[in-house]
């Protein structure tokens, strides 16, 4: 009996040593204290995981709550719009140039003094027209916005009633320096019949010739911005109706009819 028991201790101790563990007097042999924590593996019972990646049912979103939505949508009330159609009247072209464009204005808006005086045709195509009362008296005006440098031609839907009333005097921006245009000048109207019709203002001196002005058409090279055209009475019963500015030098009004 003696031998079997010291032979079961003994095996006891073996098996103890053979698994790197020491028993002590007093100490249970099932109380393995010496086990380091399980650092390898997780426990997925006992040990919290890694939160390698956000979790939107767990992480709090970041606060940006005080930063105000990206403006995504215009706002047409409060954002400006963008300039996506050029204008041709205030518009110069990507080089620089000025694009062709016909400006008109109705003389019966221009400024005048009792010079002028403001008629009604019996056309509806002409309207009201500004006629001249006075041979060598009378202003009227018009402040013109050009919307780029340019040569600039002026037409003007005119009437003349005789030989001696077929001309005013003009300028632009300064005076009283200024030049004569005859309205009809093919031949210096000897025998036509008066009627309406287109005339591009001419330039000719007080010592030049109604036939043969110095300028025919009048060449006006004005700078970008405002200007003002001056309109003198010359001679009286010459009228026009309405004006066309263009920096189309082929340009041509359509017939009144």
């Amino acid at each position: 009996m003696r031998t079997t028991r010291t032979t079961t201790i003994l095996m006891a101790a073996l098996l103890v040593w053979g698994c790197g563990g020491v028993i002590k007097a007093g100490e249970d042999a099932d109380d393995d204290t010496t086990t380091p924590p399980d650092t390898m593996t997780g426990d997925t019972d006992t040990d919290p995981a890694d939160d390698p990646a956000d979790d939107p049912a767990t992480d709090p979103l970041p606060d940006t709550s005080e930063d105000p939505p990206p403006d995504t949508v215009p706002d047409p009330t409060t954002d400006p719009v963008p300039d996506t159609a050029p204008d041709p009247t205030t518009d110069p072209l990507p080089d620089g140039s000025c694009p062709l464009v016909q400006i008109p204005f109705e003389a019966e808006d221009m400024d005048h003094d009792d010079g002028f005086a403001e008629e009604a045709s019996s056309r509806p195509y002409i309207g009201t027209f500004l006629e001249s009362r006075t041979d060598g008296g009378g202003v009227a005006s018009w402040e013109i916005d050009v919307p780029c440098a340019d040569n600039w031609y002026l037409w003007g839907l005119v009437w003349w009633s005789s030989l001696y009333e077929d001309s005013f005097y003009w300028t632009w921006d300064t005076w009283p320096e200024s030049w004569v245009w005859d309205v009809y000048q093919q031949g210096c109207a000897p025998s036509a019949s008066s009627d309406w019709y287109w005339d591009q203002l001419s330039l000719r001196t007080e010592t030049g010739s109604c036939g043969d002005p110095e300028e025919d058409p009048a060449v006006l090279p004005l700078s970008a911005g405002s200007h003002t055209f001056f309109l003198f009475g010359r001679e009286s019963g010459t009228a026009v109706a309405e004006f066309i500015l263009t920096n189309d030098p082929a340009y041509v009004p359509p017939d009144p009819g």
